[in-house]
């Protein structure tokens, strides 16, 4: 257990780069082992972490290059987005790579074709911030892809190699064998592991019930394909002997045509294992062999997070078998498997769905009794119907449960060192539980998961959200309540999916924000506000207060914000100078517009100054350098340390007058990467070194976060940040 623990964190640590806390826990394991004289142990945890550490690090790549042909193998199958076709390819020098198509019809991506095309080689691009999912670092660290290629047209195709031709075959032969478009879908899903056509809306409700890790751990597939062959083998009267032996062939030629099922890739290990080693080793040990194993032969499956959900549950069920002979086990078992889930849920998502107990208590039901109808619909084809029924039945279930019991608890994000003391708490609280010490068990168990609920490391700040082309600031204090300034919003020449995620209130839910008690929107441009309408869709996140400038311009959205406010009955205020918001401890002067008088959209932006941490900050949308002049004029001495670049670094704003005027030390500037305006302008930035004033963009560094409490600042790239 604290081998496989050790390797998770080294997982960790490879996806995120904190190292600190996992090398000093994997040294304390080593420690542990050598003195207990678990050799075993300490030599599975000495190959993952030698494995994890020897994996190849690809060079992403770093600039745009050129229009070429190029000759690559897809070695996924394609996956069909609102911006076109995306898969993973292989060029002729083995290089990993994503390959990308723009197109509203039929993907022209095959599964394990050779295609010779025209494409743009271009870096991974994606949001940076701090706690969500980052594109750039998944595909780049986590899958090994070097860049994207962006293919304009394919001249040739064919069938790369034997294996593909076979897969293709296979894969063909099931959609014809069962002829229901749906059922066939659903088996190779299910049974092979393929889900690229497996439906988004479906998807989303069992990774929202966290149930989507049920056949990764259980792999019940493989458990219903070995008692098939059982079947077979005794109706041709085959020796008894053979029978293992004949299993296990099998079982390695279904794996040769698998999609990388973790799972099936451990039942074939250990089926293997067992026929080696007998009964002279337990169950324990196989598992612990077969995850060295998985981790020699398939190295890059150790930075998947399915191999570790599909280990140490196993791993968990295993140690925990008397728990399935019990009255209660029907119950302890999803528990338990949800209690040790849960620290890595929340490390991932900071909330849980308490509905998700029940879901997982009857998923494993469900699903035990779908997997024979899936192979029943292979033999008999006139069942499909049957069984898709069965299965939408299951989902509608689902679906129910998630609508009449959708609470949320948003607890934030565990931080890595509570992640580790949670996981090693309850694995010393399970111990205890084994060896009848009641007491300990409970109260090492309580205290350790404490930490879930008692966040010991709340303090405020200031962060500027790395929201593509857009604004969004978020300051947060020490009441688990949000000051919002705008929301940020996806550009309507956007195609890209990484382009249109919600990001601020997915960093809500990870800093644990419950509320946000006031909502800033400085004026009606899409890149501002677009957002916010799906802030107040969240049921798990209430706005208290609505703040907008007197008498904006009103475009389509700032009206279906006002009415989704009033039905929500959100506190909608209108200000203009003059005005003072209250936010906790925190005050915030409104400092234009000066009137109601209808003017240019950008220029009747509200302006906020407030003093943050010892800093004097001003926030000024997108006014225009008119309303700049006329700020000074009003507001000649105002004290500015901290300034939000105006209009994303525009050469219409951030006059030399205003930089003389206010002379602040540190300039943020919210802007994408390579957007079609070339903001921030290249005048701007040199106007700005020029006046010595520490500038740093979100296209360059990601998200930027300030923390009063130790007047510290944080950008995702560090090393670009402010010094």
């Amino acid at each position: 257990m604290i081998a496989l623990s050790a390797t998770i964190l080294m997982a960790i640590w490879l996806v995120t780069g904190q190292a600190s806390w996992v090398f000093l826990f994997v040294i304390a394991a080593s420690g542990v082992l050598l003195v207990k004289k678990q050799w075993l142990e300490f030599a599975v945890l000495l190959v993952l972490c030698g494995q994890l550490v020897a994996l190849p690090q690809i060079e992403p790549l770093q600039e745009r290059g050129e229009q070429q042909q190029l000759q690559f193998t897809i070695t996924s199958v394609p996956v069909m987005t609102e911006s076109g076709c995306r898969a993973y390819a292989k060029l002729a020098n083995g290089e990993p790579w994503l390959v990308t198509m723009r197109t509203k019809t039929q993907c022209e991506f095959e599964y394990g074709m050779k295609m010779l095309a025209t494409g743009v080689p271009t870096p991974i691009q994606g949001l940076q911030n701090f706690q969500l999912f980052q594109r750039s670092r998944f595909y780049t660290r986590q899958k090994q892809v070097r860049g994207e290629l962006q293919v304009k047209a394919i001249h040739q195709r064919e069938v790369a190699t034997k294996r593909y031709e076979q897969q293709l075959a296979i894969l063909s032969w099931i959609d014809q064998r069962i002829g229901h478009p749906e059922g066939a879908i659903l088996f190779k899903a299910m049974i092979l592991g393929e889900t690229s056509e497996f439906s988004e809306d479906v998807r989303a409700v069992w990774q929202t019930l966290n149930i989507s890790h049920i056949l990764a751990i259980s792999g019940l597939h493989a458990a219903i394909f070995i008692t098939l062959i059982r079947i077979v083998c005794r109706r041709c009267h085959i020796l008894k002997h053979w029978h293992p032996w004949i299993i296990g062939g099998i079982l390695l030629l279904l794996r040769w045509y698998n999609f990388a099922s973790v799972s099936f890739t451990r039942v074939v290990c250990m089926w293997f294992i067992s026929l080696l080693l007998g009964k002279r080793w337990s169950q324990y040990q196989k598992l612990l062999i077969a995850s060295a194993i998985v981790g020699l032969l398939w190295p890059q499956e150790l930075l998947g997070i399915g191999y570790y959900y599909s280990f140490s549950c196993a791993l968990l069920l295993t140690l925990g078998r008397k728990l399935w002979q019990k009255k209660w086990g029907w119950f302890a078992i999803p528990f338990t498997l949800q209690l040790w889930l849960l620290p890595i849920t929340l490390w991932q998502t900071g909330s849980f769905l308490p509905v998700s107990l029940l879901a997982n208590m009857l998923a494993i039901p469900f699903v035990t009794l779908l997997l024979p109808l899936l192979l029943v619909m292979l033999l008999f084809p006139f069942s499909a119907e049957f069984v898709v029924w069965f299965y939408h039945c299951g989902v509608f279930f689902f679906e129910w449960l998630l609508e009449i019991a959708p609470w949320t608890l948003t607890l934030g994000q565990l931080t890595l060192l509570s992640c580790i003391i949670i996981l090693g708490g309850l694995y010393l609280g399970y111990y205890y539980h084994e060896h009848r010490a009641y007491y300990r068990c409970v109260f090492v168990s309580f205290a350790c998961m404490s930490l879930v609920f008692i966040n010991f490391w709340r303090q405020p700040e200031v962060t500027m959200v790395d929201i593509g082309q857009g604004d969004a600031t978020v300051i947060l204090d020490e009441r688990r309540k949000a000051f919002v300034i705008d929301t940020g919003g996806p550009s309507k020449l956007e195609t890209d999916d990484w382009q249109r995620e919600p990001v601020v209130e997915a960093y809500l839910k990870q800093r644990g924000v419950r509320q946000i008690e006031t909502l800033v929107i400085t004026h009606g441009d899409l890149d501002h506000l677009g957002y916010s309408l799906a802030l107040f869709a969240r049921e798990d996140i209430r706005i208290e207060n609505l703040v907008l400038a007197a008498m904006q311009n009103e475009t389509p959205e700032e009206q279906q914000l006002l009415q989704l406010a009033t039905k929500l009955g959100t506190n909608i205020h209108f200000v203009q100078e003059g005005t003072q918001i209250q936010f906790g401890k925190l005050q915030f002067s409104v400092l234009s517009p000066v009137s109601n008088q209808r003017v240019n959209i950008n220029n009747h932006s509200l302006v906020l100054w407030s003093q943050i941490g010892g800093l004097n900050w001003l926030f000024t949308g997108d006014i225009e350098q008119s309303v700049e002049h006329d700020l000074v004029k009003r507001y000649p001495d105002l004290p500015v340390d901290v300034l939000k670049v105006a209009h994303h670094g525009s050469k219409t704003s951030t006059s030399l007058l205003f930089l003389l005027t206010y002379q602040p030390k540190y300039a943020l500037i919210s802007a994408g990467r390579n957007n079609r305006f070339n903001h921030p302008h290249p005048t701007i930035t040199k106007r700005l070194a020029d006046h010595q004033v520490m500038t740093v963009t979100t296209s360059e560094v990601g998200m930027i976060r300030f923390r009063p409490w130790s007047q510290q600042w944080e950008c995702v790239e560090q090393a670009l940040c402010f010094q």
